[in-house]
């Protein structure tokens, strides 16, 4: 098991975020993103307001804008990209500061604090095999996060060298 210092972990995401691997964050620290950064973060809790989503009298979405209005992810950089439009996010300012929560508004799941479990969904080689445990349900902070990615990563080099 690895295991960082608290401070080496949000050095590491400083490092991301100024470029120096533009592939892990799509969006870069232009002046134009500087006021979205700077506001807090306005969630404590789960968010899926499908009622922002217009839809016409078909039922095909006619606007959504207000539900992925950048107001939801302020205060946010925005880490992976899990694909299927599911971002994690890294809370820099407000209350949730140093968690991590997840943007799965492309899927009209909302937005939601990151867990161990949704890690498991998402990090591990067979998350079919996950048996949810009460404890695993609290937000993750960068720490907590970085590393699970970082030991299931390396459980899965290990897994992979064996065979």
């Amino acid at each position: 098991m690895v295991v960082l210092a608290q401070d080496t972990a949000y050095l590491v995401c400083w490092e991301l975020s100024i470029g120096k691997h533009e592939d892990v964050f799509p969006e870069k620290l232009y002046q134009e993103n500087y006021e979205i950064l700077s506001k807090p973060f306005p969630l404590t809790e789960a968010w899926n307001d499908l009622d922002l989503i217009v839809k016409n009298n078909t039922d095909f979405v006619a606007n959504n804008d207000a539900y992925f209005d950048d107001k939801f992810i302020q205060g946010t950089l925005t880490i992976p990209n899990y694909g299927c439009g599911i971002y994690a996010l890294l809370v820099i300012t407000g209350e949730q500061s140093g968690k991590i929560w997840i943007d799965d508004r492309t899927n009209d799941n909302g937005i939601y604090p990151a867990t161990l479990s949704f890690c498991h969904a998402f990090h591990d080689i067979n998350p079919d095999d996950f048996h949810q445990d009460r404890d695993e349900e609290q937000p993750l902070s960068f720490y907590d996060w970085y590393e699970d990615w970082l030991n299931r990563s390396l459980d899965q080099i290990r897994q992979s060298s064996e065979t």
